[in-house]
């Protein structure tokens, strides 16, 4: 596991998760984690504090499923590791499922957009009589 980490202005540690995705983790509390990551074209951050209480065990089992066969699987992997405990393995899946989803709604808004665009810009030349 990566432990490069930074301090904020504001005095927050944040740890390096996933340097190729740019991917931080804070930790709030044993069950609380603040993640933020580099996402768009701007790369801007996208950021999510994930309370695992506010999790059921079925949820958390289904949102771990993407990347572990189990719980009892992430739970033998990281369970002896003394820099990364069990539940911030946890809060790092859940936090990479929502920015997953993100990601596929703004490829989908791009998409979208772009054929918009193409429409309106048909539409003018069609009016000006220029075609594409």
């Amino acid at each position: 596991m990566n432990t490069k980490q930074y301090t904020d202005k504001g005095g927050k540690v944040w740890i390096c998760t996933d340097p190729d995705q740019y991917q931080y983790c804070h930790i709030i509390s044993p069950t609380v984690y603040e993640y933020k990551q580099k996402w768009g074209f701007k790369k801007g951050w996208c950021r999510s504090i994930i309370d695992l209480a506010d999790f059921t065990e079925s949820e958390t089992r289904k949102e771990i499923s993407y990347f572990y066969s189990s719980l009892e699987e992430l739970q033998e992997i990281y369970g002896a590791e003394k820099d990364v405990t069990t539940n911030q393995i946890i809060a790092e899946c859940i936090f990479e499922n929502t920015m997953e989803l993100l990601e596929s709604i703004r490829k989908e808004y791009w998409a979208v957009a772009e054929e918009k665009l193409i429409q309106l810009h048909n539409k003018n030349m069609k009016l000006f009589g220029g075609t594409i």
